[in-house]
């Protein structure tokens, strides 16, 4: 099992484990017992001690650059909207060369 499919309070789980024990090993028995999964790597579990070393926290940092947006249907909607109430054509490709503009298609010969 990967760190990256753990859940928050896994994460929890496991540091206060280790915390109670110092062993990686006794930390994956109790896993098994405790979930009945697969447990995890003794790699992740130390990967998750360091972490909390470091940080304080096992909590994933803030990332870093723009923040991503959501689809949402109210933003598809405003998106349609500001198209169609648009005086301007809007030209979109695609890989197949394909130009769609104002609701026309042409298909470029390349």
């Amino acid at each position: 099992m990967m760190a990256g499919n753990l859940s928050i309070e896994q994460i929890k789980w496991i540091s206060k484990q280790y915390w109670k024990t110092e062993n990686a090993e006794r930390v994956r028995t109790a896993w098994v017992e405790a979930f009945n999964t697969p447990p995890p790597t003794r790699l992740t579990i130390y990967r998750i001690r360091d972490k909390f070393d470091a940080m304080g926290s096992v909590a994933n940092a803030p990332k870093s650059g723009r923040p991503r947006t959501s689809m949402t249907e109210e933003n598809e909607m405003r998106v349609a909207m500001t198209f169609v109430n648009s005086q301007k054509k809007v030209y979109t490709t695609c890989g197949s060369g394909t130009i769609l503009a104002d609701n026309v298609i042409a298909t470029l010969n390349v």
